[in-house]
Parts: structure tokens; sequence; C-alpha cells
């Protein structure tokens, strides 16, 4: 099986702070084209840079969404037996941590995954009898 890599975002809403400051958003995504435009806050007037990627995901995006369309088909393929990787960049603070590993319902999707994938693949456990010499 050749795979190639994806680079997927995810943008995440304004915290609590970013809110209370009265931030301005600066990005804009269009989910369907897969792209991203940064706009320029100094400069309002200046055209957008727009970046493209393999999937796209804004701030009203939910866990579930996200795993099963980023992440199920990495973890199936890994059961099979492949190599795979999940790698979450952000800057310092921007809950990479937390999409990651403080998700209850990210860890209940992939625990619930491997029950359903692993029923009938594993052969029962069959008792040896250890003889005494």
């Amino acid at each position: 099986m050749a795979e190639c890599i994806q680079v997927v975002v995810r943008c995440r809403p304004f915290n609590k702070k970013e809110k209370s400051e009265n931030r301005l958003g600066i990005i804009s995504m269009d989910l369907a084209a897969c792209q991203i435009s940064i706009a320029n806050p100094d400069n309002p007037e200046a055209p957008p840079k727009n970046f493209t990627f393999d999937a796209v995901y804004d701030e009203n995006t939910i866990q579930r969404t996200f795993y099963e369309e980023s992440c199920f088909g990495l973890i199936e393929n890994v059961l099979e037996g492949f190599n795979g990787t999940i790698f979450a960049y952000g800057q310092t603070g921007c809950g990479e941590n937390n999409e990651m590993t403080n998700s209850t319902f990210a860890f209940y999707l992939i625990f619930a995954f491997l029950v359903y994938k692993l029923q009938g693949k594993l052969s029962p456990c069959k008792a040896r009898q250890v003889s005494q010499s």
C-alpha cells in the first residue's frame, strides 16, 4: 500500500482571553476548496495570502468529524500492519496537546474503533500447562 503524507489544518476557536480582548480573526477558510486565507492585520487593503492543504477544518468542526475524516483511515491502516503517525503542531498554547491527548471523546472513538476492528480478529488464548521437572 502506498500512501503519501497529508497535511491537514484545523483552526481553533478564540479562547476566553482572545474574546475578552476583542481580537479580530485574520483567517478565513474555504472548506470545499481546502484553502485558508490569511489577511494582513497591519494592512487590511493588502490581498490575503492563500494556502491549499489536503483538508481544512474551521473552528466549528466537531471532534468526531475531524477524527472520522482525518484519523480513522490511518488508524485502520495501522491495525493492518502499516506505519502511521498523527502529528499535531501549533503555536505554544494553541491547543495541540489538548487536541491530541486530553480529548475524552477522541479517546472514546479510538478505543471503540479498536474494539470494533479487533472483534473476530484475535484468536482466544489457549491455556498452556507448564510442567515442572
